[in-house]
């Protein structure tokens, strides 16, 4: 495998990126709204300090004129202070407090005073827990903290919108974006990916169109997006979530490809949309008044358009049952999951 790129760290990472065993550092400088000067001070006060304990102590001994509330909230979203022990939605909830009392410190530092109660809090003694120093609020979800870090230094660092959709990428990609080449050229292909770098455009009529990147796990493609698709899929294309793009391929003489989009998808919608039928398999002998109200219930629990047929299987023979046309559901992972866990692996098949 090749190297693996973690969020930055506030007392090891210096300017700019560096190799450590096989990972790649994310240097400071590669951060959003920071500046070589804000991190040349950040350095300076480390170099005088030694580790920062916490992150009292770092707004305490940076330069505010520098190191000011933008340049932490980019340093906090890309992650730079996960290694003192915080969540970043604690430190990004308390920031305003923790900067009035860093800059209360040190103004009296400057001017030769101490306030009556300036004794050093437990947090700063040797041996406190990590990250104690600040009231632990929670975490961001996951997505939420993933699209801080793209804002931050452009790339998902700690996860990656696609990761919760294994399922997904499995059954309906034909490709992954790294196997676009010349041999797709000219083919229809199915992409999973987020959206990056959107592009609104009017083509020569004056109509809206689009282009962006879509970034799966491994690479990025360029997608056209003309103004038939583009009226119909405008709001899912200026959302954040993960979607399926199936269009042309389009490779020119120098190997660069690009997809020139039919349909957009969300992949929360994808199971619902493009599976038509799910056939349940369920042995006569898990039949019973409990598993049938389980049945009951994951059904409803799951309402869809997709149409339900059962296959009652018995020793020597099985039977179809086909229900009422207004049973449809949603056959999403969960879904199959549920059922499984009910009649066995491999108890549901689905059909497009």
């Amino acid at each position: 495998m090749g190297s693996k790129v973690r969020p930055p760290d506030i007392n090891s990472c210096d300017v700019y990126f560096q190799a450590k065993g096989n990972e790649i550092q994310f240097g400071l400088a590669a951060i959003h709204n920071v500046g070589e000067n804000a991190i040349r001070s950040i350095m300076a006060a480390r170099d005088e300090a030694g580790e920062f304990r916490d992150f009292h102590q770092f707004c305490e001994k940076v330069d505010p004129r520098t190191v000011n509330k933008r340049v932490l909230e980019a340093l906090i979203k890309a992650g730079v202070f996960d290694g003192l022990g915080y969540h970043r939605k604690s430190l990004f909830d308390s920031l305003d407090r923790v900067l009035e009392q860093a800059q209360k410190m040190q103004k009296d530092r400057a001017s030769g005073q101490k306030g009556l109660f300036a004794v050093v809090e437990p947090a700063n003694r040797p041996g406190a827990p990590k990250g104690s120093d600040i009231a632990d609020g929670g975490e961001w979800p996951e997505r939420v903290k993933w699209a801080y870090e793209k804002e931050a230094v452009g790339y998902y660092l700690s996860g990656h919108p696609l990761e919760d959709y294994e399922a997904e990428l499995k059954r309906f990609t034909s490709v992954s974006i790294t196997e676009l080449n010349d041999e797709c050229s000219g083919q229809e292909v199915t992409l999973a990916g987020v959206i990056t770098g959107l592009r609104k455009l009017r083509n020569r009529k004056g109509e809206s169109m689009a282009t962006f990147v879509l970034e799966d796990l491994a690479g990025t493609v360029e997608v056209v997006v003309f103004p038939t698709t583009y009226q119909k899929t405008r709001e899912l294309l200026e959302s954040d979530a993960p979607i399926l793009v199936n269009g042309r391929c389009d490779t020119d003489s120098n190997g660069e490809s690009r997809i020139l989009a039919s349909a957009i998808r969300s992949f929360d919608s994808v199971w619902n949309e493009l599976i038509l039928k799910a056939c349940i398999a369920i042995p006569a002998s898990r039949l019973n008044p409990e598993t049938i109200t389980a049945l009951d219930s994951v059904l409803k629990g799951h309402p869809g358009q997709c149409t339900v047929e059962f296959e009652l299987l018995q020793p020597e023979t099985s039977v179809r049952l086909i229900p009422n046309h207004d049973l449809r559901v949603n056959p999403c992972p969960s879904f199959v999951n549920s059922i499984e866990n009910l009649f066995g692996e491999k108890s549901v098949t689905l059909y497009t």
